[in-house]
Parts: C-alpha cells; structure tokens; sequence
C-alpha cells in the first residue's frame, strides 16, 4: 500500500551507507544558518555522550491546506563515535516532491562545508520495509569523523490523502530536541493524542504554527524479540479538517467514516470487462464447491507479480482491475482490487481492508486514522460451509475469509504472521469498521515428522524421514524452497550436517507442495551420515534430537527492559525411532522431561519398545506480547526446551 502518513527524518543505523558514493560539496560559502549554530552549541547531556551519534535537533513544520501539505524538516546531528551507516535519511512517499534547501557539514573548530543537491542520493525504500513505493533520500558527506556537526534542510509537498499525519519523537538515537508543528487556514479544528507518555501540552508560534516539542529523549533499548520501537517511543497522532460541518470525509472522527472513505476510493476500481470475466472463468473451471471455487481465484491472483508502481489519480487510488489484469502486476491494493474483482464474476462478495503490519507498530484503536496503515487485503465472504482459522465474524458483514493476496506463501484460510491479532478496518460503504484479526492457533502452524535412524554397518547411522509442514511453518520452508531449489537443496543439508557431525551423505531429498500455497510442505529424505555422539568401548551416546532443528526462541538476556513479543504461534510433533542393533541396549533412564509457562508446553520423552526405542518431542508455543514483569519465567521455559532438546541416549552392550 502507499502509506499516505508524512513521515519523518530519521537517522538511521543500516547498510544504505555501504554503497554510498563521497559527495563533492559547494565552493566558497563559510557559513551555515543561524538554526544549525544553536545546534551546534547545544550542550549534550552525559547519558548520551556514549551514543555513536546524537540528534541534536528533529523538526517537522507543516503547512496545510485543502490542496496540499508543505513540510519543512530540519535536523542536526552530532557524530561522537564511528560515523559508518549513520546517514541522514528523510522518506518520500510517492506521490510527495522532495527539495533540499541546504546541507551542511560543521567540524568542531567551526569550519562549515556546505553541499548542494547534487549531495543527495535516492534509493528505492526496501520492499521488507513496508508495501508501498517509497524513496529514500539520504545526506552523508565525504570525510567525516568524530565530532562532525551534519545539518539539513529540505521540504516535501504533495496533495493531502486523508487529514491525518503523524511523529514519532525520537528514533534510534538519543535526540536532545524534537518539535513538530503544523498550521491550518483559519476556521479549521485540530485534534491530537500523545502516544507512550504523558499527553503533551502545545503552543502556537509567531508563525502561526501549533508545535509540540520534547527534549532530552534516550534512545529506545533494542533487544531481541522485541515489540517495534514505535509502540515504544513518545509519538504524536494528529488529525485536522475544515470543521465539523464540513463534508469533506476526510476529516475523520469514527472508523465507519475512514471505512467509507476507502470504500468510495476502491469501488470505481473494481471494474470488469470480456477479460476479467474469462479470467475468472478459466480461474474457477472445475471447481466443485464454492470454497474450491474461491481457492482457485485467489491462488491465481497471488500468482499475480507484486510490483509497486506509479498511483494514478490519488496516492491511495489502486489501478483498474482490468488494467491490473493486462500488466500481470501490481501493488497489493492493485491485488485486492483484482481479487475482488475476479471473485465478484463467480458470485461471491468480497471487501477491501486496511491493514497495518506487526512491525511496523500497532493501531491506536481510538484515533481514528487512515494514515495508520500500511498494507492492503481481501475479507472475503465465506460460504456457510467455510470452516477455516482465518475467517472473522464481522457483524453486519457477516463471516469472512481474510486473505492476504499479496503472500505469495500463505494459502485461502491461513493468514501471515505479521498480520495475526492486528487492528484493520474492513472498507464498506454503510457497514464497515475497526476489527481485530484473527490470531491462529499453534496447530494451524506446524511441523510433524518421523524419522527412523539405524545403526549402518560402515558407522554412523542411516536416517530416513518424512517431514511434513503447514501453516505460517509451511509458508516459511516455501519461501525457502523457492529460493533454494535442485539439487541446492541436497547440497544445502549436506554441508549443514557436515559441518555439524563431520560427514554426511544425501542419498534422497524430495520436496512436494512448494507451488501451492495452503498445502502442506512434505518432505522425504534418505541419508547417512556420521554417529550424532560418540563411541567408547561398550558405549555409544547419540543425540536425541538431530536433523531438525527448532523454532524454539533462545532467550540470552536473564533481564529485559522491554517487551518480549512471540510473533506467530506454532507447534512441532516429532517422533523418532531408533533401531537398537544386535548385542547392545539402552541404559536407563531413558530421556523424561517436561516445561510449560504461560506461553506453550514442551515434553520429550524416550521408551524402550522392544528391538526400538522411541522418542516423542512435542512443543507448542502461543503468540504474545509478554510484559517485563513475566519475563523469567518465560525464559526458564525456553532454557528447558533447549536443555531437552541436548539431552543425549546412552548405548551399552548387552551382557552376553
């Protein structure tokens, strides 16, 4: 989708400066504006003296009217450590015109290197990012070093989508001042809410402009598995239109009304012609029920190639379903809107959804906003029959399938990770509204396998295994399998297993379901490879579990400042046989342990059945959000899981 929230400069720490080439700055100027000076000697507090870079000042400035919105952005930073990957980056959303008034490089003697556009280099934004078309503009000059004072200037116009914009106050740095502001034509109203902190009091300037302003911000912790930094740091939503009386409908003040909003922007796309028609027709041929009907249309439509491409006449305005239906590509409003489409000739409803990534943060439910999403989907309307994880009872709208077109992995009745339990608005011209998606359980995601190894007469062992996966577990190994594909995939586990246990050889490795999202991920393999433990003498120790690994979460930190999030729920059942040869048993006792926690149960436990033995591993893990306050036990759960999943069998030579 083409996020339509004004975004902010940020400083960001990442591999855009790798590549980056040495800008040449502008001859002759010796000075820097009177802005940029005040920065400079602002003093920095002594709890980010050891921060490699700090934001000395972060200011947004807003002008809008009824046709456009003009924001001036200024920012300082401090380089106190490596300078490497610390560019200035702003974020131009398509549809936004972007134009440097200045740059600017300040040693600490004072000496002032001034830049020009030419400065300036643009990258497409990383599609991993987020589902809209974005650009990055980033400023880092040639030789910088330790105490660089790096200053810009720069304003970005475009015609407002939706009243709405948003700031977040501080980034991943420790930032010592962060205003923003914006100016209406008289008569209009304004509303705000202050987000992860105390709501913040604002004034107006000489100039017009209503400001909020922080100072002296440390920069959010980052740990692993944590919550995104946006539902962390103080952050501004601010919403504006030309009064109550107005009907204009982009001056928002319930979800039914951001609802309708997308509802009238999407409808006219939703278009068909003798090729959508045919389409559809060929999609569903064969097809014995509704649901098989419904699966085949939308596998076709994620068949569709994803490509983020120019808007039409709005930013948020998708292409035309039969135009989508000609190029083969399109962005995933583009998507929805041909999934509708197509769905609509084969008679079933479907509407399009706003939706917001987990990463990307979450929607604040009572500030009703369309420039809170990032993302567009399907909720389509499921046949009584329809008994799947993902569907949603969506009141007045009745039951419906959430779809996501744009996952190319996730089959008709699952639903991405990054999805699962978010806020998103189902767009309808009467019925629409805020829904909460739904969360799947563990078993909707899973790995199954069983697996029998004996000992080969040459050493080590043979193993053969047949591993099936589904779910968000499936739609990972397709991602995977689509990237690695041949024999790669023997080539692959082959150097996994020997780097591991010294020698392996892959006799077989089948791999079925890979093209059709939904379906299991089933895998058989055949191989040999050296003993997973040891031989002594009379003992041989092997490993209780070995070929698979597991989702299981390592959990390093004994304390966390911040949330603990488990993104996507999952369950893994495995079974494994071990052939016990002639002349040797097992020592007892044999493997026994189990955990659980208010996030899953874990239970791995080894029997003797006669010639065999046999070992049951099962864990289950929920998706969370876990509060500091509950963190230890949660971590003891999953040092448990990896304390059993080490645990090793014993061998022994049978008395004669």
């Amino acid at each position: 989708m083409r996020s339509r929230s004004l975004q902010r400069a940020a400083v960001f720490a990442g591999v855009l400066a790798a590549s980056m080439p040495a800008f040449s700055p502008v001859a002759a100027a010796t000075q820097a504006p009177d802005w940029v000076d005040v920065s400079r000697k602002r003093p920095v507090p002594d709890s980010a003296k050891k921060a490699p870079v700090v934001v000395l000042l972060d200011e947004m400035m807003v002008e809008v009217t009824k046709s456009e919105e003009r924001a001036r952005a200024r920012q300082a930073v401090r380089l106190q450590g490596s300078a490497s990957g610390l560019p200035l980056v702003a974020r131009q959303r398509i549809g936004q015109k972007f134009k440097l008034a200045g740059a600017w490089k300040v040693r600490p003697d004072g000496t002032v290197t001034p830049y020009q556009t030419s400065s300036i280099v643009q990258y497409d934004a990383d599609g991993r990012s987020e589902f809209s078309m974005s650009k990055y503009n980033v400023f880092k000059p040639d030789e910088t070093r330790i105490g660089d004072l790096l200053a810009w200037e720069y304003e970005l116009r475009a015609k407002p989508e939706a009243y709405s914009l948003n700031w977040l106050f501080v980034g991943n740095a420790p930032t010592l001042v962060s205003r923003f502001g914006v100016k209406m034509p008289v008569g209009w109203s304004i509303r705000s809410k202050t987000l992860n902190h105390a709501d913040l009091q604002s004034s107006v300037d000489d100039d017009g402009y209503t400001v909020w302003q922080m100072r002296d911000l440390p920069a959010p912790k980052e740990e692993p598995l944590a919550v995104p930094s946006v539902d962390l740091a103080p952050r501004l939503m601010v919403g504006y239109g030309m009064g109550p009386a107005s009907p204009n409908l982009r001056h928002f003040e319930t979800w039914e009304s951001v609802s309708k909003w997308y509802s009238d922007i999407v409808a006219p796309q939703v278009a068909t012609d003798e090729t959508v028609k045919q389409a559809a027709s060929r999609a569903a041929a064969g097809a014995a029920t509704k649901m098989d009907a419904i699966r085949a249309v939308t596998r076709f439509v994620q068949g569709v190639r994803y490509l983020n491409v120019a808007a039409g006449r709005s930013v948020a305005e998708p292409h035309p379903a039969p135009l989508i239906l000609e190029n083969r590509f399109g962005d995933c409003e583009d998507k929805t809107v041909l999934t509708i489409a197509l769905l609509r000739e084969i008679g079933v409803g479907a509407h399009p959804v706003l939706a917001l990534t987990s990463d990307a943060g979450a929607v604040i439910p009572d500030f009703p906003a369309p420039n809170q999403f990032n993302h567009a989907i399907a909720a389509i309307e499921a046949p009584a029959d329809a008994e799947l994880p993902s569907v949603l009872d969506a009141s007045r709208l009745g039951r419906l399938i959430i779809f996501d077109p744009t996952s190319t992995n996730t089959g008709l009745g699952d639903l991405p990770w990054y999805l699962q339990g978010t806020h998103a608005v189902v767009s309808h011209e009467a019925h629409g509204g805020l829904v909460t998606l739904p969360v799947l359980p563990p078993e909707s995601s899973s790995r199954e396998s069983e697996i029998r190894v004996s000992f080969a007469g040459q050493g080590g062992v043979d193993v053969a295994a047949s591993i099936s996966y589904a779910g968000q577990y499936g739609a990972a190994r397709r991602a995977h399998f689509e990237t690695v594909r041949g024999d790669k995939r023997k080539q692959e586990l082959t150097s996994w297993l020997v780097s591991r246990y010294g020698k392996a050889d892959v006799r077989k490795l089948d791999v079925k379901g890979v093209e059709q999202p939904g379906e299991p991920i089933e895998v058989d393999l055949d191989l040999w490879m050296s003993l997973p433990g040891k031989e002594v003498s009379d003992l041989r120790t092997m490993a209780a579990t070995f070929i698979l690994g597991s989702r299981a979460e390592r959990l390093n930190e004994t304390e966390r400042a911040t949330p603990l999030r488990i993104e996507a729920a999952y369950q893994e059942l495995d079974r494994t046989t071990i052939e016990v040869p002639p002349g040797w048993k097992p020592a007892m006792p044999l493997v026994s342990m189990e955990a659980s926690c208010s996030l899953g149960t874990y239970r791995i436990q080894a029997r003797s059945e006669g010639t065999t033995v046999v070992i049951d591993r099962g864990l289950t893990v929920r998706a969370a959000t876990v509060p500091t306050t509950e963190y230890t036990p949660v971590k003891r759960f999953f040092d448990e899981v990896i304390k059993g999943d080490s645990a090793s069998l014993v061998f022994e030579r049978a008395a004669p």
